[in-house]
């Protein structure tokens, strides 16, 4: 049977991992395209617009009728009327293909859409999408019914409880977290309970257990019930979603009730591997999706421990017990054994250690279960406008609230969360090896030799990878791609770190969260020597206070321009609030690292001195401008300077690798042109489509006029240079996804 399951999952795999058809080039090249097309998901806010998918079926550009029929994620910035899932519209827009992984640790958006057989994007552009006519439409249609059904849903938790608790609710009961503030979000992540908000195993398991107990209270048999219960669930499924957790707990439950039925004793650990393969048998690519990583690690781990603890202390759960006893020691250990199952995993993905779950779940965990309880309660009343609805809405709203507050208090406490660097997968495996061997520990002496073994192996492993592993390079730069903005980290043989700028922040993005800190933690950089701010505009520093938030910094240098800058001003409280070291630096100002130097060439005090008298000067003619020099090889970093170029550069003629000023704007680099500097590498860190066309053509052709080799964020992601100082290498994420280099 086992054969048969993986003989027919191996077949299927290769079937749907086969890429959708690829579309017609000229599709993706019009400027103006009306696609047609089923909606298939609910709309949902995130970041000021719509986000759903659509099932298309044709595209029209030029007068020309392509067929498309394949999943397509749509962006809709206007709208007036949110579209309704299982109706057809046409929309107008441009066609594209989802953004490969442009910096390492970031988010590979190409990745997270090709796991929902999703391989191009389409972002409407003007007016409202047209509905078309029902045509053939099929008249009953599950996809949308479930999603009539959500959106009944949401819409009685929002006219009977409203606010932030609804939003929570909606989360609670259907999985919709588009609606929670982003504070809340990180009040649940720092507390440790932001499984809570993600539909899963616990929620599966309460609303089964408020199934049996109506059914049982109607007089249905006890099998027979629990049986109804869980197909109950597989319309939960739907009504969800089909989340993996979910998916996973549905399976877990239809097996036990069948168990019940047959008189058959249940093994959880088989169960879940059956879950497991079901699931993967129907959709392979959930095996690389975070929530089913750790829905199974969790459920897994919650298994094995527990056997152990029975096996180890009988006592404990002896029904001589108090059940209230039995009942807290029990929770305690889930609680435990479930955090000792996903802590690696939120490590390696998410690179946060939070110490609080232990304590925060024992209280958040029942308060959620009753608000589950209550909003099913809530739902189905709101359905018939029954007498009682009012009360429990209250009553819900009130146990809302203190969900909310419990989660606030364990999120305050200090010293409990921490950011953590992303751990091996060799140690990943280690760990989880030795927690299914957990049970056999105390019975078996081949497991306790096979634990011995494992750990001698990974002694071993840790010595030879110190031995062995690759000496790092006099210099390392990593240019990131933080869109129209700059970011360039170095790092030098002794592990001395320098960070000059973090991009961009702008509403709720913000380039230090989903860039810069990400970057750092994927190569294991907790302490940064240096940062510097070249001056003070958003594209530059925007992203530098999540930086200071969650890093150690040794010291903050930047020429001291006085601004009205919010950020910057708000930057500067922060560095002075944390006790870092500040220091304004000048021309001739200088950091030495062992072999290399770090010398400030601009700006000077007399650009200062104007600078501060004369309130219409230009802010990038305040720019730090850095000349670091390891062995042999000189790197130029210019910020944003732009008609103060001979006045910077008067000491040199030649760098072997550019940082363009400016974005690649023409006043800077036609001086650099009339100057006669010359440069072996221009790197320009410019964001895809920008709307002030950076970088301009006449430039770009002039640095290649000149035998420059050209990179360019936008095109190639992030950039990265390693030197012994004498002679460099250059790599770039275009290269490392695998894809075809572009011509310079």
């Amino acid at each position: 049977m086992l054969a048969f399951a993986l003989a027919s999952s191996c077949l299927y795999f290769s079937v749907a991992t086969k890429p959708p058809p690829v579309l017609p080039v000229e599709l993706l090249k019009s400027e103006e395209v009306l696609l047609f097309g089923t909606v298939g998901s609910d709309p949902e806010h995130r970041y000021g617009r719509l986000t759903f998918h659509v099932y298309a079926d044709s595209a029209q550009a030029n007068g020309l009728v392509y067929a498309v029929r394949q999943k397509v994620g749509v962006f809709l910035s206007d709208f007036i009327a949110v579209p309704r899932v299982g109706e057809e519209y046409a929309f107008w827009g441009r066609l594209d293909m989802p953004r490969p992984l442009r910096n390492p640790g970031g988010f590979d958006s190409r990745a997270y859409y090709a796991r929902s057989r999703i391989r191009y994007l389409f972002r409407c552009s003007r007016g409202a999408p047209v509905q078309l006519p029902a045509g053939n439409k099929p008249m009953f249609s599950l996809n949308r019914t479930t999603s009539n059904i959500r959106n009944r849903l949401n819409s009685i938790f929002r006219n009977n409880i409203g606010g932030g608790e609804a939003a929570l609710l909606s989360a609670l009961l259907l999985g919709k977290r588009s609606g929670i503030r982003k504070g809340i979000l990180k009040n649940f992540a720092d507390a440790g309970v932001i499984h809570i908000l993600a539909v899963s195993g616990l929620h599966v398991g309460i609303l089964w257990l408020v199934l049996l107990v109506l059914l049982r209270a109607s007089r249905v048999p006890y099998r027979l019930a629990a049986l109804l219960a869980s197909l109950f669930l597989v319309f939960y499924c739907y009504l969800t979603g089909l989340r993996p957790p979910v998916v996973r707990a549905t399976i877990m439950l239809t097996c036990f009730s069948l168990t019940l039925l047959l008189e058959r004793e249940i093994d959880g650990f088989n169960t879940v591997c059956v879950a497991a393969l079901a699931i993967l048998v129907h959709t392979p690519s959930h095996l690389f999706d975070v929530g089913f990583q750790l829905s199974f690690a969790c459920t897994a781990s919650i298994i094995r421990v527990l056997q152990f603890v029975r096996q180890s202390f009988p006592r404990i759960f002896s029904v001589r017990r108090n059940p209230v006893f039995r009942w807290v020691v029990g929770a305690v250990v889930v609680s435990f054994s479930a955090q000792l199952g996903s802590f690696p995993l939120v490590m390696y993905h998410f690179n946060r250690l939070t110490l609080t779950p232990l304590i925060a779940n024992l209280v958040v965990v029942p308060l959620a279960g009753a608000n589950i309880c209550l909003g099913l309660l809530v739902g189905v009343l709101g359905f018939f406008k029954g007498p009682l609805l009012g009360p429990i809405a209250s009553a819900n709203w009130l146990s809302l609230k203190l969900t909310l507050a419990s989660v606030d208090f364990f999120s305050s406490i200090p010293f409990t969360s921490f950011r953590t660097v992303r751990p091996t997968m060799f140690l990943i495996g280690v760990w989880y090896i030795l927690l299914l061997l957990l049970p056999e520990l105390k019975s078996s002496r081949r497991a306790r030799m096979a634990v011995l073994v494992i750990l001698l192996v990974a002694g071993n492993g840790f010595v030879w990878d110190a031995v062995l592993r690759k000496r790092r390079p006099e210099l390392s730069v990593a240019f990131l791609d933080v869109g129209q903005g700059d970011c360039c980290f170095l790092e030098t043989a002794s592990g001395k770190a320098v960070l000059i700028d973090a991009g961009p922040r702008f509403g709720e993005y913000d380039c230090g969260e989903s860039v810069v800190a990400p970057f750092l933690w994927e190569g294991r950089i907790r302490r940064i020597d240096n940062v510097v701010l070249t001056h003070p505009q958003n594209d530059h520093i925007g992203g530098m206070g999540y930086v200071l938030d969650h890093f150690e910094i040794g010291e903050v240098v930047d020429a001291g321009t006085i601004t009205a800058s919010k950020k910057y001003l708000e930057l500067l409280r922060k560095v002075r609030k944390k006790g870092i070291r500040y220091k304004v630096v000048r021309r001739g100002s200088r950091i030495d690292f062992e072999e290399n130097r770090m010398v400030v060439l601009y700006p000077d005090e007399e650009v200062m001195r104007v600078a501060t008298l004369d309130p219409d000067f230009d802010v990038n003619n305040c720019s730090v401008v850095i000349l670091f020099v390891c062995g042999e090889l000189k790197l130029l970093f210019t910020g944003d300077i732009n008609d103060e170029i001979d006045r910077a550069f008067d000491s040199i003629d030649h760098v072997d690798v550019l940082k363009v000023p400016h974005h690649g704007s023409r006043t800077p680099s036609e001086a650099i042109f009339s100057h006669g500097f010359t440069t072996s590498v221009a790197v320009f860190s410019v964001g895809l489509n920008n709307r002030f066309g950076h970088p301009a053509k006449d430039i770009l052709e002039g640095y290649l006029r000149s035998g420059t080799h050209i990179y360019r964020t936008d095109r190639d992601g992030a950039i990265f240079f390693e030197t012994d100082g004498s002679t460099f290498s250059i790599t770039t994420m275009r290269e490392l996804n695998n894809l075809s280099p572009i011509r310079r």
